[in-house]
């Protein structure tokens, strides 16, 4: 399997996860799902996420948005989350 078929099973997958999410439609998140989300759920590093979900947001096959999570500290902030984009868009 050569370098670009296993990028490719990877965004795959990538995509599938977003895609699942979306289809979920969480009330409070409305599909978005935080950079740490996504690794964990692809049992991945963020580091090699980020960059796997950069080359989807520059192809225009996911968005980004905010989502509230609650810090170490305990404060609800708003932090950057992303989704694959809905169909109609």
């Amino acid at each position: 399997m050569t370098d670009d078929e296993i990028m490719d099973l990877t965004e795959n997958e990538l995509l599938e996860l977003l895609v699942n999410q979306l289809q979920l439609d969480q009330q409070q998140d409305n599909g978005f799902m935080t950079m740490r989300e996504i690794a964990r759920a692809l049992g991945e590093s963020v580091g090699l996420t980020q960059i796997r979900m950069r080359e989807l947001h520059e192809r225009g096959l996911i968005e980004a948005g905010r989502v509230t999570r609650i810090n170490m500290a305990g404060i609800a902030r708003p932090v950057p989350a992303y989704r694959a984009k809905r169909s109609s868009q």
